[in-house]
């Protein structure tokens, strides 16, 4: 139900919408295309997926009290650590230290009780605390994601690979959950191979990972190009139309402020 000529002219070019209503159009590269295809396959699916729930969540209110109790389901992903880890688990295992979080607080909480009613005497100290890791991540302004939010704010300045891991090593280096990578560190990736300045370690409560930044700014910003959508609000296809509304320039500023990191904090806590 979408153009397809209008589409694939869209799959092909990158349009910068910059203040004042002026726009720059310049040309993908092959590997640019198909990662804008696959951003918009992305896009379609997380919207339909949302436009379920809220179908489901409509279907199921019955209850008229204003604050309604309700059934949660809690996908635990568990801690990743793989070849290469990247954007996306640095989110799932920002996650899941928050998870080990409430898991520590819950289970150590308890047992603090029963010793105190015990009088047992006991080292606080013995029981883990991940609390100034999961600050040195998330906690405004230079936490780790934070800061990331941040540098989009930059436009086309924003740092990105080499240039953003020096910052983050600046403002975190002596942090006692974050250490510096490089050829010259001790560090070395899965392969065995010295880790490089676009890589940098944060000691998780599962261990520590390496991360290498590649792409974090473009997929911190995850919002389709506003060319791309306005050729799905096109689709004939009603859902599909409904689900990409006609843009105002309201929009237009509001998803330039939107990112992946902005709302995954925000669910977050």
């Amino acid at each position: 139900g979408v153009p397809v000529t209008a589409m694939q002219q869209a799959l092909l070019t990158r349009v910068r919408e910059l203040p004042g209503g002026e726009k720059v159009t310049t040309n993908n590269s092959q590997a640019e295309s198909v990662s804008l295809r696959d951003a918009v396959s992305k896009s379609i699916y997380s919207k339909l997926f949302d436009w379920i729930v809220v179908r489901i969540n409509k279907t199921l209110d019955v209850d008229p009290a204003s604050n309604p109790q309700f059934i949660g389901i809690l996908d635990i992903f568990g801690f990743e650590d793989m070849k290469v880890n990247g954007f996306e688990q640095l989110f799932i295992n920002t996650t899941n230290e928050m998870l080990q979080k409430v898991f520590n607080d819950i289970i150590f909480k308890k047992e603090e009780e029963e010793y105190n009613r015990e009088q047992i005497v006991w080292d606080k100290t013995v029981f883990p605390d991940n609390d100034p890791c999961i600050h040195m991540l998330t906690k405004r302004p230079i936490g780790l994601l934070p800061y990331l939010d941040s540098e989009c704010q930059r436009g086309m300045a924003a740092s990105e690979g080499e240039a953003l891991v020096r910052k983050f090593n600046q403002s975190h280096g002596n942090h006692k959950f974050y250490e510096v990578c490089g050829p010259a560190s001790v560090w070395r990736r899965k392969d065995g191979k010295r880790t490089q300045n676009e890589d940098f370690l944060v000691h998780h409560f599962a261990g520590p990972i390496i991360y290498t930044v590649a792409d974090f700014i473009d997929k911190n910003r995850d919002a389709l190009y506003g060319h791309v959508h306005d050729v799905l609000a096109e689709s004939t296809n009603p859902l599909v139309a409904s689900l990409y509304p006609t843009r105002t320039e309201e929009d237009t500023v509001a998803a330039s402020k939107m990112t992946v990191g902005n709302r995954f904090l925000g669910q977050l806590h």
